[in-house]
């Protein structure tokens, strides 16, 4: 029996994501022009996001769990320094927040 070539799960992701986008054709995607109209919009992004997930918990797995680390300490570390200081809350660029 030969090796039978399995797409991993971020490949079959973003086969989903491009049959989307095929079936779609609103959606415009080129070297100078990205157009996803509003009312497909968020699916595009939530297949776009399962892409993105999928292919770091694959090929990045420890950085996945040191990540997951990071953000539960920097949580608990926001709440202690919010509730010592008395503040209402802590504001991040939204780039670190996300």
């Amino acid at each position: 029996m030969g090796i039978v070539n399995v797409p991993n799960s971020w490949q079959k992701a973003l086969a989903g994501l491009c049959d989307f986008v095929a079936g779609d054709p609103k959606i415009e995607i080129g070297l100078n022009i990205v157009a996803i109209p509003g009312d497909v919009r968020a699916r595009f992004y939530q297949l776009f996001d399962a892409v993105r997930v999928s292919f770091l918990e694959e090929n990045f797995p420890d950085l996945i769990d040191g990540a997951g680390h990071l953000s539960r300490s920097y949580v608990k570390a926001e709440k202690e320094v919010t509730k010592l200081l008395e503040l209402d809350e802590v504001s991040l660029p939204t780039s670190l927040n996300r």
